[in-house]
């Protein structure tokens, strides 16, 4: 999903900054965006790397317009910041990421109570499954369980 709407933004003509651990993959989603896209290798989880994204998106543009987290859950690879069924669903082995949702969940709400004054709004977007491809590599008794709790009774598109 966060491909995709790097792809809408950047085609909407917003300049996107992307990033990622592997300059492979990274490289690829750079090349596939096109020339609106800067990628920056980094991790998350390493402050260094965080002022490497800082320093870049300040010396390329000065500022972020918007800006969209997503990161995979370690395995179905479904942006966390994404907010699914899980968050609200008893899911037999998903309580970890159960609980990362309902967490970013609360988070997004004192965020968004924090950053009112300064005129930033914060939102979260229940997707709920996607057909990214870790979903599509899944053993169909799992993702025909998924599709079970889902109203529309199909997966959606990172489209």
């Amino acid at each position: 999903m966060a491909l995709a709407t790097a792809k809408l933004l950047a085609h909407q003509g917003a300049h996107v900054y992307i990033t990622g651990r592997r300059a492979d993959v990274l490289d690829t989603a750079v090349a596939e965006i096109g020339h609106q896209a800067t990628g920056i290798q980094g991790n998350a989880a390493n402050l260094a790397d965080l002022d490497d994204v800082y320093d870049t998106v300040r010396a390329g543009h000065g500022k972020l317009d918007v800006l969209f987290a997503s990161a995979g859950d370690g395995g179905l690879g479904e942006p966390l910041e994404n907010v699914t069924v899980a968050a609200v669903k008893s899911i037999p082995g998903s309580g970890v990421y159960s609980a990362s949702n309902a967490a970013l969940r609360s988070f997004v709400r004192v965020w968004a109570s924090e950053f009112a004054p300064k005129q930033i709004r914060v939102n979260v977007i229940p997707t709920g499954t996607i057909n990214t491809a870790p979903i599509a590599a899944a053993p169909k008794e799992f993702v025909d369980h998924l599709v079970s709790l889902i109203p529309l009774g199909r997966t959606g598109e990172p489209e």
